[in-house]
Order: C-alpha cells, then structure tokens, then sequence
C-alpha cells in the first residue's frame, strides 16, 4: 500500500501577524503566512465552505498566519485516525505555548483546526482532503490596549506588525511544551497552570481574567497558606510580591509594567484578585476612577499576564533540566522553604 501522510493545520484568526516571515518548528511542522485555498490540492473539491457556513470559512481562508505539521498516517481512511488525533494534539499545544509568548500586539480573534491528508512530495505540503475541524476559543482584546497609559508607555502609535523575534520564541516554547507534554512529563500543577492562562485570555472582563492569570503564577508560586517560621514576610501578599520577583526578577525593568513600584504593584494585584474571587467588582471599580483608574486596571492585567506567562516558561524549563519540585503542591511548598527551587 502506498504510503500516505495526514496533516494537521493551526490558523490563526488574527488579523495583524500578516509578516510573511517562515519559521521552522521542526522537521515536520512549520509556520508561515498565506491562504488555505493556496495549500489545496484542489480548492473546489471539499465543499466546506458550504458544510461550516460561508462567513467561519471566509476567515479560515483569509491571508493570516497557520503552522502546518504532517506525519505519517497508517489509517488514512480513518477521519480520525491515530496521526490525524496526535496532529490536532500537537497544534492545540503549539496554539496554548503562543498564550506564552510576550508580544506587544496582542493575539486576538479565534483559531482554527484542521485535519486530512496531504501531498508531501510538494514545498509546502498540498492538502488533498478536509476530514476534521476544531474551533479554538475567541481570544478579545485585552483591556489595556485601549488604554492611553499603556500606548504612552509603547512610545508609538499602534505597530503595524509584530517584530519576528516572537516567532522563534514561539518555536522554542512549543518544542518544550510538546516535549513536556506529549510524553506525559509536563506536572499536573503546570498543565493547570497553561490551561488557566488560556481561560484567562479568553475572558473579556477583567474580574475573570485576571483571576485566571493569577491562579497560573500561583501555581508556581505556591504561596502558603500559613507562613513559614523566620519568614521575613508576615501575610501571603507580600510573599506572592516576593517570590514574584525573586522567580522573574526583570518584570522590575519592563517597559510597561516595571519601575520602582513593582513591589506593591504585584500586592495590590493579589489582593485585588482576591476581592475578584470573594464576588466584588474590583476592576470595574477601578475603571469607574476616570483616566488615572483605568489605565492603573490596564497595567495590572498586563502585570498579571506577564507574570504568569513568564512563571510558567521558568518553571517548565526547570522540568525540563531535571526538577522534582513540581510532582505535588507540598513538594513545591518546601522546595521554595528550602531554596530548592528556583
């Protein structure tokens, strides 16, 4: 039997990472920019544009940036064969390690998923067929794009395009998270931690979504909830500030967020969290304050997210050079009593 090749596809329904710039995941995954029509075999023949509903594959099929994988696949008559599942896995991951990348454009919109057989005789790999779709969450746009603080910090009008460093970091971050996860090495305490970073950005209102954030930076923070004995910090706010910067000591030197102030920034964050979860409007209320309490909310969320993300990269990171920090809460716990970890 003539050997065949199942692919998976990851779109992103972004509008602004239009820069065509091609960047190699590994030997069987890519990403670049372009059409899916372009990557058909035959772009007439699926009839999905009438099965999905013509607007969804008008932006499916919209010029944006995909990350294309392929593998062999032993079932290729098999819709959902083993290659096919194991190639949606992967893109899901690649798809929550973008979640983990700084970028100054934020990714917006919904992405999509699909599935078939391809052609990989050809550059790049021609689809032949369609017989899967997962539709991944809608990331709106985070609160603080709206702010003037946070474009007086930018010190620009809004960029055309994201800078393509974020690209290899994309790569870099997606080979660990695969490697991590695929395998089933990633702890249970870091793939909720990824998970909760992904509700996060999926919530619009910041009473949900920066609870979320703070939940990932927490799981590897693991504040206690008693303090240790000869802690120089006496409540859980201010060792949430400290182990903050102590595991991410640049968010002091950010451009946006960072500045003498940070301290109490990350304490005001976890308690305004706190007030978030016990069922108060806390960001609302900050944005009622005019100009000042608004951008004071965008700054927060954007605190919160670049704490999370970058607490989460540390953190798998030490996985993946040996830790067993990670293998339950209370290992944790002492890990950071006893300077194990970080």
């Amino acid at each position: 039997m003539t050997t065949q090749y199942a692919y998976g596809l990851l779109v992103l329904g972004t509008r602004d990472v239009q820069r065509p710039v091609r960047q190699q995941f590994d030997a069987d995954a890519f990403s670049a920019v372009g059409e899916v029509p372009n990557l058909m075999e035959d772009p007439g023949s699926t009839g999905w544009g009438t099965m999905m509903g013509t607007f969804e594959w008008n932006r499916i099929t919209e010029r944006t940036r995909y990350v294309l994988a392929q593998a062999l696949d032993d079932e290729p008559r098999v819709s959902n064969s083993h290659a096919k599942r194991q190639l949606a896995d992967r893109l899901e991951l690649a798809w929550r390690a973008a979640h983990l990348v700084p970028r100054r454009i934020p990714l917006t919109g919904r992405a999509w998923i699909l599935s078939g057989l391809c052609s990989p005789e050809r550059r790049p790999p021609r689809l032949r067929s369609i017989d899967g779709l997962i539709r991944i969450g809608r990331l709106p746009r985070p609160f603080y794009w709206a702010t003037d603080g946070f474009w007086h910090a930018l010190g620009q009008e809004e960029p055309g395009e994201e800078a393509a460093e974020w690209l290899s970091e994309w790569a870099t971050i997606e080979k660990l998270l695969v490697g991590l996860r695929q395998p089933d090495k990633l702890p249970l305490l870091l793939w909720i931690a990824v998970l909760a970073i992904e509700a996060g950005l999926e919530r619009p209102m910041l009473e949900f979504r920066i609870p979320d954030l703070v939940r990932a930076a927490e799981c590897v923070l693991a504040v206690p909830g008693r303090m240790p004995k000869g802690s120089a910090k006496t409540t859980s706010r201010e060792v949430f500030a400290e182990r903050a910067l102590k595991l991410v000591p640049d968010l002091a030197r950010h451009w946006y967020v960072g500045g003498s102030q940070i301290e109490p920034d990350l304490v005001a964050l976890y308690d305004l969290r706190s007030e978030c979860v016990h069922g108060k409007a806390a960001f609302a209320d900050l944005k009622s304050k005019g100009v000042a309490g608004a951008n004071r909310a965008g700054q927060l969320e954007y605190l919160a997210q670049e704490l999370a993300r970058r607490s989460v990269v540390t953190a798998m990171r030490a996985v993946e050079a040996g830790t067993a920090a990670f293998s339950d809460r209370a290992q944790l716990e002492a890990a950071w009593i006893t300077g194990a970890f970080p």
